[in-house]
């Protein structure tokens, strides 16, 4: 109840921990260091030939309630591990076990305002480094998902295995069978982050495995105001190098809204990498029936919001087919701040030496809008990106089947807007065909920046290499 004052942790090495309740809260203390809250076998610095492989069994009639404090490391967290408190080299214990969850209204999961206060469902914590976490993680049924990551430094929100500097290869499905709203709110400290996926700032290694979200309403993730409070739908997150994969399914919902925010490198994005995040970043990406997209960048530097796999700086070969079968508006507006993107397609800003590809197609849609905004914020339908270097290919057919209008705007400083692959600088092959079967009007309009151009076609502005790939357009 937030009195403790020491850590609690009530889980099974070997055996299922099971939790059958009308609600469930695990609340951590805020009078001194280490008052954590968990429900989950906790054991740091066992080393990875140390295994927990008990799964967790969480039935509620109301809520689960998850809340951290205001010290230092006084998380709440369901699931193995927890958080290493002790700066060395020891690597946890390894686990595979599997996580559900059944719960008749809310699952709440909120950090706190001390550093490292954060609130996870997902095997890992902060700093367990070292050792893979692996298990499905799956919610049959809940009400509303609420992430909301705090005031403290590394004071993030996590659906998945992983945390902030916990290096190691995660993994499992993670599927959400039926909800209703699904909010990912970043937090005013910085590294406080919010995401669901594997993964976290900085935690390098491999991570894997489906994203299934089956039935919900709105989708709404948003970065805070402090550097590094990203938000993200997708396996990696800012600094998380290594390979990550897994197909990403939103099958019904409602409004989608990717918001980045005003620190540095607090992006937006739904796809598999983030900010900086090397790697070959792979797997389908559909959404089957939505009503609005919105990703809209920020004010901050390299605050982007992308619809696809990579990032700014994010290094690597990044693929799969991103198919949008039924949706009303889809609106990306890149923001005031320098390399501001707003992206469909995979690829990002600075992204050298990898392959990027993969079909795109929008079978149903109203409005589509690409807006850029200040020096380097591009807005882009394709795979590229601005200055994406160390001869690429950029491939894959790009299909819009049928569309009210189409606008495309350019604005400042290279800031341009472009339906096609490529990008200024950008520096490879560029090929397929770009279909469009039916449609109202469209409409391109240069911005008033130097080579803010607005472009119908692969390539762009001092973009090497060949340029491939019919060009069909019928309106109606």
């Amino acid at each position: 109840d937030g009195t403790q004052t020491s850590g609690i942790a009530v889980g099974s090495r070997s055996g299922t921990t099971n939790a059958f309740a009308y609600d469930l809260n695990l609340t951590a203390g805020s009078s001194a260091t280490g008052q954590f809250a968990q429900l989950g076998f906790q054991k740091s610095n066992a080393g990875n030939t140390y295994e927990v492989g008990g799964d967790i069994l969480v039935h509620v009639v109301n809520d689960i309630t998850a809340e951290a404090g205001a010290a230092d490391f006084n998380y709440a967290q369901i699931g193995h591990v927890g958080a290493d408190m002790v700066s060395d080299s020891t690597v946890e214990a390894a686990v595979d076990a599997a996580i559900d969850i059944t719960a008749g209204n809310n699952l709440n999961f909120k950090a706190g305002d001390g550093a490292y206060a954060y609130a996870q469902l997902g095997h890992g914590g902060a700093y367990a480094k070292g050792a893979p976490h692996s298990g499905a993680i799956t919610i049959s049924s809940a009400y509303d998902l609420n992430f909301e990551a705090g005031a403290g430094s590394g004071a993030y929100a996590q659906l998945g295995h992983g945390g902030l500097n916990a290096n190691g290869s995660h993994g499992g499905d993670i599927t959400i069978s039926s909800a209703n709203d699904l909010t990912f709110k970043a937090g005013d400290g910085a590294d406080a982050y919010a995401q669901l996926g594997h993964g976290g700032l900085n935690a390098n290694g491999s991570h894997g495995g489906d994203i299934t979200i089956s039935s919900a309403n709105d989708l709404t993730f948003t970065a805070g105001a402090d550097d590094y409070a990203y938000a993200q739908l997708g396996h990696g997150g800012a600094g998380a190098s290594g390979d990550h994969s897994g197909v990403i399914t939103i099958s019904s919902a409602n409004d989608l809204t990717f918001e980045a925010g005003a620190g540095t490198d607090t992006y937006a994005q739904l796809g598999h990498g983030g900010d900086s995040a090397d790697g070959d970043h792979t797997g389908a990406i559909t959404i089957s029936s939505a009503n609005d997209l919105t990703f809209e960048a920020g004010t901050g530097t390299d605050t982007y919001a992308q619809l696809g796999h990579g990032g700014n700086l994010a290094e690597g070969s990044h693929g799969g087919a991103i198919t949008i079968s039924s949706a009303n508006d889809l609106n990306f507006k890149a923001g005031a701040g320098n390399s501001a993107y707003a992206h469909l397609g995979h690829g990002g800003s600075y992204v050298d030496n990898g392959d990027h590809s993969g079909a795109i197609t929008i079978i149903s849609a109203n409005d589509l809008n690409f807006t850029a905004g200040a020096i380097y914020a591009y807005a882009q339908l394709g795979h590229g990106g601005y200055i994406v270097d160390g001869y690429s290919r950029h491939r894959g057919d790009i299909i819009i089947s049928s569309a009210n209008d189409l606008n495309f705007a350019g604005a400042g400083d290279y800031a341009y807007a472009q339906l096609g692959h490529g990008g200024a600088y950008a520096v490879g092959d560029h090929s397929d065909a770009i279909t469009i079967s039916s449609a109202n009007d469209l409409n391109f309009k240069a911005g008033a920046g130097s080579y803010a151009y607005a472009q119908l076609g692969h390539g762009g502005a001092y973009a090497d290499g060949s340029r491939t790939g019919d060009i069909d357009i019928t309106l109606v």
